[in-house]
């Protein structure tokens, strides 16, 4: 298992995340994962809803440091798994974060972490 950059919190886009509350569903996603393993997949699922047939790779071991949140990614045995971890050694792909949360006058609430995937970045 390879801790990974997965979110880099510093970027424009999430220009007015609110920390406080970043650090709390980091701790909920750590203790949630203890029981049930966040797996990912090639880019976002269109409806939320996450075949295990698709997944890649599972997330785990967050921590959060100067807003760049890192983990542990361990990428499936299997083809899915292989084919994504080829995917992200390509400069064109990233992490993407996959979560539920809200902007309110430009401030970015995460109301909860779900995993993330691999995604184009263009």
């Amino acid at each position: 298992m390879k801790r990974r950059l997965l979110t880099n919190f510093n970027r424009k886009r999430w220009e007015g995340i609110n920390l406080k509350t970043l650090k709390e569903k980091v701790k909920e996603f750590n203790n949630r994962s203890q029981e049930h393993i966040s797996y990912g997949q090639i880019e976002h699922p269109k409806d939320g809803i996450e075949p295990l047939t698709h997944a890649t790779h599972s997330v785990s071991d967050l921590f959060l440091r100067n807003k760049k949140l890192y983990g542990k990614v361990e990428f499936l045995k299997n083809k899915n798994g292989e084919s994504a971890n080829k995917l992200l050694k390509n400069d064109n792909y990233e992490m993407g974060f996959r979560g539920i949360g809200d902007v309110r006058d430009g401030e970015i609430l995460i109301d909860k972490i779900l995993s993330w995937d691999i995604i184009s970045k263009k």
